[in-house]
This record gives C-alpha cells, structure tokens and sequence, in this order.
C-alpha cells in the first residue's frame, strides 16, 4: 500500500545552507542572484529573500566556518534550483558579477554554477530543466 499523495499546493519554504564563509556566500546569493538580505547575525549567519519573505535561504556557518565542500561519495544536499519568473529576470541575474565562480550552462537550464558552499546552483525560468545525475547522465522526473 502506498502513502497518499502529498498535497500539490505544498512548496518548500526556505533551505538553509552550512557555509564555509559567510561573506564570500552572500556575494553568489545576494551579489550575483539577487536575493535580499532579510537579517544577519554577526558572522554566524544570514537570511536571504526574494518578494520580502522573512527568508528563502539561511546561511550559516555554525558548524562550517572554514570547512571544505563535501567529498565525491558522501551524503547531502546535491543542487538547489533557482527559478526566475521570465527570461529579463534571469538575463539581469547572469550579467551580475561572478564573484569568482564560472557559469556552466547545459543547454536545458538557464545556467549553473557550484555556489561557493559546493552545492549545485541551477537558474532557470521555466520549468524544463533536465535533472542530471553527479556523472552528467539525464536522471528521470516526476510529473
């Protein structure tokens, strides 16, 4: 027997990000795609927002100040996909300082990059981007 269905209105609130530094974190998600900072906590932490949301991503490096990304094989959070409402949005984002990061753009998506935690970061306006798996290979999706 399977469980039921999850609600479709449900979305995904915020996603909070250990981060190795905090400064350089803010210059990918704020300085080159744009979210606004909501609140900082000293060095610790910082709350990012898109439309004046209390926070879509929490960064903090409370457990992860001067860490390293995760090693090939180990668990954890793989990518992050930012979808922007139309084409003008996401052109403003990839023309925004690259604060250090290169762009890598599969021709499905609108761009990636890693972010400066390791964590895959997709931009995207619409919905057709192709999951990919750690290996490049076309991963199938849900409907």
């Amino acid at each position: 027997m399977s469980a039921p269905a999850i609600d479709p209105r449900v979305d995904i609130g915020h996603v909070h990000l250990k981060v190795a530094d905090l400064d350089r974190a803010l210059a990918f998600y704020q300085g080159v795609l744009g979210f606004a900072l909501t609140q900082r906590m000293g060095r610790g932490a910082a709350f990012l927002s898109a439309g004046g949301y209390h926070h879509h991503i929490g960064l903090n490096t409370w457990e992860s100040a001067g860490g390293s990304p995760p090693p090939q094989g180990s668990t954890g959070l793989y990518h992050l996909a930012i979808r922007y409402p139309d084409r003008p949005s996401l052109a403003d984002a990839l023309r925004r300082p690259a604060a250090g990061v290169p762009w890598k753009a599969p021709p499905t998506m609108g761009s990636a990059r890693p972010s400066t935690c390791g964590i895959r970061t997709a931009t995207a306006w619409s919905c057709t981007a192709t999951a990919r798996s750690p290996t490049g290979r076309a991963m199938p999706q849900a409907n």
